[in-house]
């Protein structure tokens, strides 16, 4: 078994070069490849990770520390895997996860137990009786061999690199250009790689988020009065900077961001609205945060420090007016909420999700109920239930700009 040296085929990488197969490939330009199959082996310390695919394709691997984790980038392939295949644990391997990463590009994560090293990755092509298969070895070595040999130390990725983090520029309020219509900016949590939270029956947050963000999508234009952008409209990963990006690059006039949780108290159910704050309102909300904040580690980025603008006077004013203005909607989406959804015990609360932290948008994060208590289950599948609750935030949110859509008339 051949150690497979990062540093080699980082150079590799840089230098457009390539490793095992070409990294370049134009999306749409074939069918996509189908994964139908995953088998994890263990035996004689090694653990083995085995994907079936109808095809020989081109991929490329790398890994992470803290977690540590093993990322496998292939063309965007359609992954027919079953839930309990993608929940096996085995060996070195705790979890693994798969999806879009970005168009053209889908992604495995696999969560190992510790620092490991990688043996050169094969692909081997298929034959009359086993389909292709891409093989990648795993065994246990100590922290210092990992990250001198094996991790990617902020490399960034190999395919379709994430854009560079921007600076935020301010503009206050009464000197922007605004849209004749408020513009409302809707954010399904997750998606693609990152599912999200799930449930025992196997619903996914990722999916259940993005047909509740539709579906009010679809009633907010269908008022005529507000121009509405959505994050993501299919089931692909998008990088927590990058959602705060497009609410920025559209001049939104205000953020919703929709998710659901779960939680290992499975009695414990109902709404919640969430806005920022460094201080968490309670545990619970600051158990969350730091939940929500770790997307980007479960779909297999590099996180790096990002100091927080703040010395700015300009920037410190703005981010108070906004996080009144996002408290101010807080409060008119709760009142709202109240008398259709089944809403939390304590239905307004506070942490410091950084999706939220735009410096002039107000921003709130919708919790739509808990995965992990079976009515809130049954409840966000539910077209009715769905109905209600996207009735509530339109109201909440034609109350908010009520004002300003008067002066509009």
């Amino acid at each position: 078994m051949r150690p497979f040296h990062m540093a080699r085929f980082f150079t590799a990488a840089v230098t457009g070069l390539v490793f095992a197969a070409s990294l370049a490939w134009p999306a749409g330009a074939q069918p996509k490849a189908v994964a139908d199959d995953v088998a994890i082996i263990t035996e004689d310390g090694v653990t083995r990770f085995e994907l079936s695919l109808d095809r020989d394709l081109a991929f490329s691997v790398f890994a992470l520390a803290d977690p540590y984790r093993v990322i496998i980038d292939l063309p965007e392939t359609e992954f027919e895997i079953t839930t309990d295949a993608a929940g096996s644990a085995s060996g070195l391997i705790s979890a693994f996860r798969f999806g879009l990463f970005s168009p053209g590009k889908s992604r495995i994560v696999i969560d190992t137990t510790g620092p490991i090293s990688i043996a050169e990755p094969v692909i081997h092509k298929p034959s009359a009786d086993r389909p292709a298969r891409l093989v990648v070895e795993l065994t246990s070595i100590s922290r210092e061999v990992f990250l001198r040999d094996f991790a990617m130390n902020g490399i960034s990725q190999q395919i379709g690199a994430p854009p560079p983090t921007v600076r935020e520029t301010i503009v206050p309020q009464a000197q922007r250009q605004r849209n004749p219509k408020p513009v409302i900016v809707i954010d399904p949590g997750h998606g693609g790689v990152d599912p999200g939270a799930g449930s025992r029956s196997g619903a996914k947050e990722k999916h259940l988020v993005l047909e509740f963000a539709k579906d009010l999508a679809k009633k907010l234009r269908a008022t005529g009065q507000f121009k509405v952008v959505l994050t993501r409209s299919t089931d692909v990963f998008v990088r927590l900077d990058r959602r705060r990006q497009i609410a920025r690059e559209s001049r939104a006039d205000l953020f919703v961001s929709v998710h659901a949780d779960s939680i290992r108290m499975s009695g414990i159910r109902g709404a919640t609205v969430y806005t920022v704050s460094e201080k968490a309102s309670d545990e619970e909300a600051a158990a969350l945060a730091a939940q929500e904040n770790r997307a980007d580690l479960i779909a297999g980025i590099q996180l790096e420090d990002i100091s927080d603008e703040v010395s700015d006077i300009l920037i410190d004013l703005a981010r108070r007016n906004t996080k009144k203005r996002s408290i101010d909607f807080a409060k008119v989406l709760v009142n709202k909420m109240r008398s259709n959804v089944k809403l939390n015990r304590n239905p307004h609360r506070s942490a410091s999700f950084v999706v939220l932290k735009s410096a002039d948008v107000p921003s709130v994060l919708l919790e739509l109920g808990y995965l992990s208590n079976q009515q809130d289950e049954t409840a966000l599948r539910s077209s009715k239930w769905r109905t209600k609750a996207t009735s509530s935030v339109l109201g909440a949110v034609s109350q908010f700009f009520a004002p300003r859509l008067a002066e509009n008339q």
